[in-house]
């Protein structure tokens, strides 16, 4: 008996690898197929690199003038502007130059991150026209007609012939909290529609360039600073419903511990609420420790991350690798006109391709198997498992469901498509095997016949919107992974 099981224990395992070795195989009724994994750059929502606009100095130079092609290397465009330039009188909102770099960028397939700065730049003075970079603070009227409180900050810029005393908000001050309010609710107006655009709009609400840091700033409490900062935070996603934010990870004072870095910043709340994590000025370090770095290395696996690369000109590997350490979606490079497009997509082309390709940046699936009923009955059942790889560094902070298709081979036609709901790539990072079964329940009336089995990872509107790193992809991203027959 013992060696009657061990025959059967050892021709099982036979079976097993011979199967595995041809790759696809059909067991009774179902079949097992392996997609072939590709490494072609892929451009995907959310992930990828980052063109720098300051379209409220010039449209033209934010998009005609900037790269002189599609850019076809950049999957979002940057939209730096300060609250002044989109509300210049109180209730009075300019959106014309943020609307025509949007409507620009977007039909060349980009999508944007608005960059909006609700406190203060640091003065820089350009060195020629072509960089001039105006003073900028919060509008005046905020101060002069609202009456909301300040504190100077005395600032000398880059190359500066003299300083400048920049007011600052108090950010606790009621008048400060509402306004801001009043214009996340304008804002919400005009852009937070269903299925837009946007990859991100960050969180600026707080200190110098809004990067989250003001060590000048004098606070009347560190609780009242943690109660300013987290509704400042809150008051984003409560309003714009449909797009995911963004917020940079910085601290300006000592901190006993991370959890105190947490609660004084008030990441602990844009964490509750899934805010993406940026840092600031990658590669270089400011503070000891870096609670700002460890925060990212401890939630990179639930918090996705973005960053900035410090050095406004030159780009390396040693940046590159950052990005990568750093487990980030999306990269800013200081690329921001001409000269700069064409140095970096010329000296630096193979490393912009490398954050596309395999190991790179953000999201990378790949489909390595997949089990079904090789032929189905119209009013039954159809099942699907999968299973899936993350190639890349990063993860999907948004959801995107799988739909499948039985598709007429010889016509293009769709016979029959279905969506699984509980579809969640998510949760996926780099190194690790997911197992997912899709069910669906087939119509009655489904006509017989062998149709092409395709996936789709699909958007809101059940259109296809990921590239997956396997081959059989069609023109509308839907790829062919094996056949299938419905029965008479």
């Amino acid at each position: 008996m013992k060696k009657s099981i061990k025959k059967v224990m050892l021709w099982t395992a036979a079976v097993t690898v011979i199967l595995t070795l041809v790759g696809s195989h059909s067991y009774g009724e179902q079949i097992t197929v392996r997609p072939v994994e590709i490494n072609d750059m892929l451009h995907n929502p959310d992930v990828g690199w980052c063109l720098y606009t300051f379209g409220w100095d010039s449209v033209e130079d934010s998009t005609v003038n900037l790269t002189g092609d599609d850019a076809p290397l950049f999957d979002v465009v940057v939209l730096d502007f300060m609250w002044v330039h989109l509300e210049p009188e109180n209730n009075v909102f300019d959106w014309k130059k943020m609307d025509a770099i949007i409507d620009y960028w977007t039909k060349r397939g980009k999508q944007y991150s608005m960059r909006i700065c609700m406190a203060h730049y640091t003065p820089l003075y350009k060195e020629t026209k072509e960089f001039w970079w105006e003073t900028c603070e919060p509008p005046a009227w905020l101060f002069d007609e609202l009456g909301c409180g300040y504190q100077g900050a005395t600032i000398k810029g880059r190359s500066m012939r003299k300083s400048r005393t920049l007011r600052r908000p108090n950010y606790y001050d009621p008048i400060f909290i509402k306004q801001h309010q009043e214009f996340l609710d304008a804002l919400a107006a005009h852009y937070d529609k269903p299925n837009n655009k946007s990859a991100f709009m960050e969180i600026r609400s707080y200190g110098r360039w809004g990067e989250w840091w003001d060590r000048g700033f004098k606070w009347p409490s560190s609780k009242l600073k943690r109660d300013t900062l987290a509704e400042l935070i809150r008051q984003h996603p409560k309003t714009l419903k449909h797009t995911p934010f963004c917020i940079p990870g910085n601290q300006d004072e000592i901190y006993s511990s991370m959890d105190d870095y947490m609660y004084k910043m008030a990441y602990d709340v844009s964490e509750s609420l899934g805010v993406i994590n940026r840092r600031d000025a990658c590669p270089r370090p400011f503070e000891s420790p870096l609670y700002r770095d460890q925060r990212m290395w401890k939630h990179w696996p639930r918090i996705p991350c973005v960053g900035e690369l410090n050095n406004y000109i030159s780009f390396d590997q040693t940046d590159y690798q950052y990005f990568l350490d750093y487990r980030h979606n999306i990269a800013h490079t200081w690329v921001y006109n001409r000269k700069l497009y064409n140095e970096h997509t010329s000296d630096y082309r193979d490393l912009y391709e490398a954050g596309l390709k395999a190991g790179g940046l953000g999201y990378r699936f790949a489909l390595t198997s997949a089990t079904y009923n090789k032929q189905v009955s119209a009013g039954g059942r159809f099942a699907l498992n999968q299973t899936w790889l993350n190639r890349n560094v990063g993860r999907a902070y948004r959801v995107y469901p799988l739909k499948v298709y039985f598709i007429d081979p010889d016509t293009e036609r769709e016979v029959w498509s279905g969506i699984d709901e509980n579809f969640d790539q998510t949760p996926w990072i780099k190194r690790q095997s997911y197992r997912v079964t899709s069910k669906f329940s087939m119509p009655a009336d489904l006509p017989p016949g062998t149709y092409d089995l395709r996936i789709a990872m699909v958007d809101g509107t059940g259109a296809p919107r990921i590239a997956l790193a396997i081959a059989g992809g069609d023109t509308k991203k839907r790829y062919r992974i094996g056949s299938v027959t419905v029965n008479d």
